[in-house]
């Protein structure tokens, strides 16, 4: 770690906390930051450094106690590898923007594997119902909250997964016209 950086991050957590402690004194709601990623090789001062970066976690954790949970803004590829470093003990799992082009894709991901409570792709608001077919993530979002009473009680079991398999469609699956994919729920004790 730079020492810059790590300046950086502990001035703006020790801000930051001090404004959620603030705002918790006023309305008892959960407090979080995003962090936007920077790109491979970006510099401090080309994207808003000094945020919960990865790698700078620890820091914000320790100057930001004040913070529920830290939420990464995933543009980048390897959408699992960026999860997964905001996957720790006590941190729950949100992403508020990312990729609209893979946005089903990386919902399947956030909520099985990853068992986040909110996904949100950028310019979502964007999309219309109307459209036929409707966009491939209203799709998705309509089949997870389907699910949703079998997710739930496999949260509270600890287990992760949705399971999909890329074959004809089936009775039980669901088809998007846009992709030959059958995604269907595989719990045994959904009570559905």
């Amino acid at each position: 770690m730079r020492p810059m950086k790590v300046f950086m991050a502990w001035n703006y957590a020790n801000y930051i906390d001090a404004v959620a402690n603030a705002g918790k004194q006023e309305y008892r709601i959960p407090m979080y930051v995003n962090a936007q990623l920077p790109a491979a090789l970006e510099s401090a001062g080309k994207y808003p450094s000094g945020g919960p970066h990865p790698y700078y976690l620890e820091v914000w954790r320790e100057a930001a106690p004040s913070i529920d949970f830290y939420s990464p803004d995933i543009y980048w590829p390897d959408f699992a590898y960026w999860m997964k470093r905001y996957e720790f003990p006590g941190n729950a799992i949100f992403v508020p923007e990312a990729r609209m082009d893979v946005a089903a894709f990386n919902a399947m991901y956030a909520y099985g594997e990853g068992r986040a409570f909110g996904f949100s792709p950028f310019a979502i608001d964007a999309l219309k119902a109307a459209d036929s077919p409707a966009p491939i993530i209203m799709q998705v979002y309509e089949l997870l909250e389907s699910m949703g009473i079998c997710c739930r009680r496999h949260r509270r079991k600890r287990k992760r997964g949705l399971w999909f398999s890329i074959r004809p469609v089936r009775e039980g699956c669901r088809r998007w016209p846009s992709a030959d994919i059958c995604l269907r729920q595989r719990f045994r004790d959904c009570g559905r």
